[in-house]
């Protein structure tokens, strides 16, 4: 009878150990190999990675940030904002990689940007008499 007992449990104990969430040579949450390390990227989008995920995507970037037109950000539109100090102008208007400062997907050359008098994480650009509400792709 013990001997019985002893196969059942040592059965049971194998069995569990074949019972797993992850394929044969895989081990963790990240899915990659048994032996290779994942490494994870903490900060803020770039407009590579927006671009890539969205080609038509309205940017540009300013001081190695990226910030998007906030036409459909009701709370954006809805500050009380003025444009206060000029920051810069757009110098190239480009979808190529790779990105730089004062580079704009839409933006045509030449256009101002203005940080608002209001301390905020949006640019002001200016075409004509319109001002065009860019906000910044800040993680945190």
């Amino acid at each position: 009878m013990r001997l019985k007992m002893t196969l059942a449990g040592l059965a049971v104990l194998l069995a569990l150990a074949g019972c797993g969430t992850e394929p044969p040579g895989q081990s963790g949450r990240s899915g990659q190999p048994s032996g290779q390390s994942v490494q994870t990227t903490i900060g803020n989008p770039t407009a590579e990675a927006m671009l890539e995920r969205n080609p038509q995507t309205d940017l540009l970037q300013y001081q190695g940030i990226v910030y998007v037109n906030a036409k459909g950000i009701d709370w954006v539109q809805e500050q009380a904002l003025e444009a206060g100090e000029r920051v810069g102008e757009i110098k190239r208007q480009s979808s190529e990689l790779p990105y730089a400062d004062l580079t704009a997907t839409r933006l045509p050359e030449g256009t101002e940007l203005f940080k608002p008098k209001e301390k905020s994480d949006i640019l002001i650009a200016v075409v004509g008499e319109e001002q065009i509400r860019y906000l910044a792709m800040i993680e945190g």
